[in-house]
């Protein structure tokens, strides 16, 4: 008998049925595989197209937010930034801007709870703390206001942070100094100061500051510094007239107050320091005739406060203060001549003692003090000052 011969008809096929089960399986898992990837990648680039339609909705809403804010329409930009925040969760920016409109619109509380949120995640983003910052500012809570300054100060900038921290800073200061803060503020100028960039802009806003701290000798060096690299600056000129006023430098202060350019407080210093130096018998360098001169002239201005006094009928110094001022006045007048200061020249000092102490009691009692009532208070207190 001869052995079974395989299947030719088969073109080399195993012939095995179970092997023909398996190559089927095979096969039909094969294309299972590639709709399922198929599938897949369809689902996926489905996503990612409707994720990107939603960004772009997102995105028209965050412009047409903005738009609303620049046109001065806080209400209707909260409503666009809404929508915004609403479409796209996880952006911070949409956020932030929706905190800061809603500040715009004057709701504080619901700004605040935007920005909370976001510091719970981030409590080292300056400019969440910066708007937290103001708006304690506005709720007139100090304490708070200045820790969320200080956070924002120390935040985590990115960047070069030197130039917006400097602004951040320059804000604390200011807001200390306008709520009677100096020493925490001054203590903030000066470190503000110990890292100014070399621009003039910044050594004026610096000489500013210092004047608002009542720290005058340094606003004179800030304003200085300006006038160095620009010797024709009008402002730096003004404040460094401003504060060699308030050093008692009227010579100074007259020479930086010449611009045509001054606020209506920074002319009166300037008249008032042309007539410190014009009226002032004691200044160094005057002739007797001079210091004659000048003291008949202040004498008549005492004794013209003094009749205003007596007519006035608002308030006014006691009848017997009057009286005594006034007997002082007219037992000096005879000696107000060269022979007599030729031979007493102490006349000079007693009589400006008692111009003083005119002015003293007139002045700001009966009738508001003209300049020249305060360029002779000032003649006054500088020579009591002096005597000391």
């Amino acid at each position: 008998m001869s052995e079974p011969v395989s299947d030719r008809a088969s073109g080399g096929q195993p012939s095995d049925p179970v092997l023909r089960i398996v190559q089927r399986e095979i096969v039909v898992l094969t294309v299972l595989c590639v709709v399922a990837v198929l599938g897949f990648l369809l689902t996926r680039a489905a996503a990612a197209a409707n994720r990107e339609l939603r960004l772009r909705d997102a995105a028209f809403w965050y412009q047409s937010g903005q738009q609303h804010l620049a046109a001065g329409d806080p209400a209707d930009a909260v409503a666009a930034l809404r929508r915004a925040t609403a479409i796209d969760r996880d952006n911070r920016r949409y956020r932030l801007d929706l905190a800061h409109a809603l500040a715009s619109d004057r709701r504080d509380d619901a700004a605040r709870q935007v920005l909370l949120g976001l510091r719970e995640a981030t409590p080292e983003d300056p400019e969440v703390n910066l708007q937290l910052a103001r708006l304690e500012v506005r709720r007139n809570d100090l304490t708070s206001a200045v820790r969320y300054y200080q956070n924002a100060l120390y935040g985590l900038w990115s960047g070069d942070p030197a130039g917006p921290r400097r602004l951040v800073r320059i804000e604390l200061i200011q807001y200390l100094l306008a709520h009677g803060q100096r020493a925490r503020g001054l203590s903030e100028l000066l470190i503000l100061t110990a890292n100014l960039p070399d621009d003039p802009d910044a050594h004026q806003e610096a000489g500013q500051l210092f004047l608002d701290a009542d720290e005058p000798r340094r606003a004179l060096e800030e304003f200085r510094r300006v006038l160095r690299a620009d010797s024709g600056n009008g402002a730096a000129l003004a404040g460094a007239g401003e504060a060699a006023f308030r050093l008692g430098d009227y010579a100074s202060a007259r020479r930086y107050l010449q611009g045509s350019d001054l606020s209506s407080a920074r002319e009166a210093m300037r008249e008032i320091a042309d007539l410190v130096l014009e009226r002032d018998p004691l200044r160094p360098g005057l002739s007797l005739p001079r210091r004659l001169e000048r003291v008949v002239m202040d004498v008549e201005r005492a004794k013209h406060l003094l009749e205003s006094c007596r007519i006035s009928t608002g308030r006014r110094p006691s009848d017997a203060t009057l009286d005594a001022l006034t007997s002082e006045t007219r037992a000096l007048e005879p000696k107000l001549s060269l022979k007599v200061l030729r031979r007493s020249p102490e006349t000079v000092d007693r009589a400006m003692d008692l111009i003083y102490r005119v002015t003293q009691q007139t002045v700001d009692v009966c009738a508001e003090a003209t300049r020249l009532d305060r360029a002779l208070l000032i003649i006054g207190h500088r020579r009591d000052a002096e005597r000391q």
